[in-house]
């Protein structure tokens, strides 16, 4: 979001006076609460879509896909894709920075290919994670779009097959339609 909100803000320098970061329960409580006006999140609406239904508008804003992080020198770091049933056979670490439901999925949605998977060390931080693989700790699942910008020297990323993607939206309370700033902002996004 960072490259986005810098080009929105120098083109419409009022527009936006506030932006939090969390995780995706506390974007939630925000925007429900009017803290913010809209919230960026990963599509977490299947979760509790009545809920979502009643409370929030929402629309997507762009697919990312998630990839297996490896270190440079790990043996599936020389295959061209990995699978989830290749990567439960090492260390998993686990992002607790948002992304934790969606990556259990993917382990849960395989387990006809995986007896069992375990986390072997939660963190939040993406580049803590990363710097744990490249120290060749463990193996991950990021999306691509938290790899930007962070340098990964000594880690290198794999597709999965078959491949897997997150959902980004952007949503709104439902009691406040989004005003014409927001508007356009869905726009350029």
């Amino acid at each position: 979001m960072s490259p986005l909100l810098a080009s929105f803000t120098s083109r419409y320098p009022e527009a936006i006076s506030l932006v939090l970061e969390g995780m995706e329960e506390e974007i939630k409580e925000w925007v429900e609460s009017g803290v913010i006006n809209m919230g960026v999140t990963t599509d977490v609406t299947q979760l509790n879509l009545t809920y979502w239904r009643e409370h929030f508008d929402w629309q997507l804003l762009q697919k990312d896909e998630i990839v297996a992080v490896l270190p440079a020198n790990h043996q599936l770091s020389k295959q061209g894709n990995v699978t989830v049933a290749e990567l439960a056979e090492h260390p998993l670490i686990m992002s607790s920075g948002g992304c934790e439901a969606l990556i259990q999925q993917i382990f849960a949605h395989s387990l006809e290919e995986v007896d069992t998977f375990q986390v072997d060390l939660w963190v939040r931080d993406t580049q803590t994670l990363l710097q744990m693989v490249a120290g060749d700790v463990g193996v991950s699942l990021v999306p691509t779009l938290a790899l930007s910008n962070k340098p990964t020297a000594n880690v290198v990323t794999r597709p999965l097959s078959p491949r897997r993607d997150r959902n980004l939206i952007a949503f709104w309370p439902k009691r406040q339609p989004l005003n014409p700033v927001g508007k356009q902002f869905l726009r350029e996004c």
